[in-house]
């Protein structure tokens, strides 16, 4: 259709890149660093960079509306990394799009115990999260979306769903606050969890 935002060959490379983001993913940093450099450079900045082209826009048109207010998101976001009491210092920042989650609902459907490092971050205007599912509603809404084979169909994303994925940047100006935490008592955080000391957030490298 004339005028949408992706081709169905651009929506159809999005939408193998989403599911292979989604599906291949682990807990924390145990990612390689290369592989977010990865989906960041392919994936993310292109988005971010339509959303700064087309937010500059005037008279916008019903879709292009959607595409700014569904799929970026600005708020607070959740992440959790595994927690050693021997760490000095904790989190590597990688500055690239890493698994956030919008709510502790969804931290919750990642784990259900132990204890772990908490990451609250917020997400600005000027640095936006991006909503993994809207994202895929959007392109199935006004694109032409062909799995290449059953391991590629959609109703295998509907276990992601509940853990409400934000994709943003791992960085200074998105975190915000770090605490160890019982998995159990996370709906708790402000209370239960244990502030780290702003010295001890950075690391140089992964564990």
């Amino acid at each position: 259709m004339s005028g949408d935002i992706f081709t169905n060959s651009e929506a159809q490379s999005l939408y193998e890149d989403v599911f292979k983001w989604l599906t291949l993913h682990s807990v924390g940093e145990r990612r390689l660093i290369s592989s977010y450099k990865s989906y960041s450079n392919t994936l993310f900045i292109p988005l971010i960079n339509k959303f700064n082209c087309i937010s500059k826009r005037e008279n916008l048109t019903k879709q292009e509306k959607q595409f700014i207010n569904c799929i970026f998101y600005i708020g607070r976001i959740f992440r959790i990394h595994t927690y050693s009491e021997s760490s000095r210092k904790y989190v590597c920042l990688t500055n690239y799009y890493s698994h956030w989650s919008q709510d502790i609902d969804g931290i919750r459907k990642v784990k259900n115990y132990g204890t772990w490092l908490l990451l609250i971050g917020e997400t600005t205007i000027d640095n936006p999260g991006i909503h993994i599912f809207n994202l895929l509603n959007f392109l199935f809404t006004y694109n032409k979306i062909q799995p290449v084979n059953s391991l590629q169909d959609s109703k295998r994303l509907l276990r992601y769903k509940s853990e409400n994925e934000i994709a943003a940047t791992l960085s200074t100006d998105i975190l915000k606050d770090l605490r160890v935490i019982d998995i159990k008592d996370i709906h708790n955080w402000r209370i239960t969890g244990r502030e780290i000391d702003k010295s001890k957030w950075y690391r140089k490298t992964l564990p």
